[in-house]
């Protein structure tokens, strides 16, 4: 064999080794996107199937958009899609009027207990505590107002033999808004004792919204007042 047909024949074989070795490489890319596809696949079925609700003890209608959803001694909420979005939790707040949770405005009652004694604050629509439980009790939001008994503590001063502070606690009962500012004062204030055995339950609200510019209180006499909401300045 000539050295040109030697050179040439170096040459073909490099040439087919290279495109074998594409080939391969071609066909490692393709077989690792296939897995990728497959594996996203069993993912994205893993959470759809880990999303399957049973067992339930109830489901509610849906209210804003979602939907409660009881277990065992649990609320929950799912979207539209049948989504668990607020996952099972023991602190949401019964409606009494339908005997399950209900989200308004995008906001859902929770209650805690501190020292013994109930406070409320709401969640929103993905279980995110937005407003924490510091009120004595709420009402829920409408036209993005809720009404709320609010503390306030103000320190007189320290019993030294007790080795505490002397604490006044007062209360008034406000509006507050989605974000929970409190945007006008009702009634109030008034002094608290506050107890675990003043408060075994929640004091009542005695203010009604009627809409955005008046509600009605309920007075030492038992009769009701029309009164126009004044906005915190």
């Amino acid at each position: 064999m000539g050295e040109k047909s030697l050179y040439m024949t170096i040459l073909i074989s490099k040439t087919v080794d290279c495109h074998y070795i594409y080939l391969q490489q071609l066909k490692n890319r393709k077989m690792k996107n296939v897995l990728l596809v497959m594996l996203s696949y069993l993912v994205l079925s893993g959470s759809l199937l880990s999303q399957q609700l049973t067992d339930l003890d109830f489901v509610s209608p849906f209210h804003d958009g979602v939907a409660a959803v009881k277990k065992g001694d649990q609320w929950g909420f799912i979207d539209t899609q049948g989504t668990l979005t607020v996952d099972f939790r023991d602190d949401l707040v019964i409606a009494e009027e339908v005997e399950y949770p209900i989200f308004s405005n995008k906001r859902c009652l929770i209650k805690t207990m501190k020292e013994g004694i109930a406070h409320f604050g709401f969640i929103d629509t993905n279980g995110n505590v937005v407003i924490p439980p510091e009120f004595l009790n709420a009402t829920r939001f409408k036209d993005n107002r809720a009404v709320v008994i609010k503390i306030y503590k103000e320190t007189l001063g320290r019993n030294e033999i007790l080795d505490k502070n002397v604490i006044l606690h007062r209360f008034n009962e406000e509006i507050i808004d989605p974000s929970g500012k409190s945007i006008a004062v009702l009634r109030g204030p008034f002094n608290l004792l506050y107890t675990k055995e003043k408060l075994r339950k929640p004091p009542k609200i005695q203010s009604r919204l009627l809409n955005n510019d008046f509600a009605v209180v309920l007075q030492e006499n038992g009769q009701w007042e029309v009164k126009a909401i004044q906005l915190n300045q």
